[in-house]
C-alpha cells in the first residue's frame, strides 16, 4: 500500500523474483520521488546483480 511498509524483510526478494521470471520483457520502475521503497528495489537489484556476475560490490557506487 501506498505510504506503507512490507510486512516482511523478504518482500522486496519476492517483488524481483517475480521480475526476474520476465527477462525478456522490459520493466519500467515508477514513482513519485524514487527515493523510497522504489529506489530500495532498484538499488537491491543492482546490487545482486552486481554480486551475481561475480563483480565486487562497492556500496559508495551504489
Amino acid at each position: 500500500p501506498d505510504k506503507g511498509v512490507p510486512t516482511s524483510v523478504l518482500a522486496p526478494f519476492r517483488i524481483l523474483k517475480i521480475v526476474r521470471q520476465s527477462l525478456h520483457r522490459t520493466t519500467v520502475v515508477h514513482c513519485s520521488a524514487g527515493i523510497g521503497r522504489t529506489g530500495c528495489i532498484v538499488a537491491i537489484e543492482m546490487g545482486l546483480q552486481q554480486i551475481l556476475s561475480g563483480k565486487p560490490l562497492f556500496l559508495i557506487d551504489m
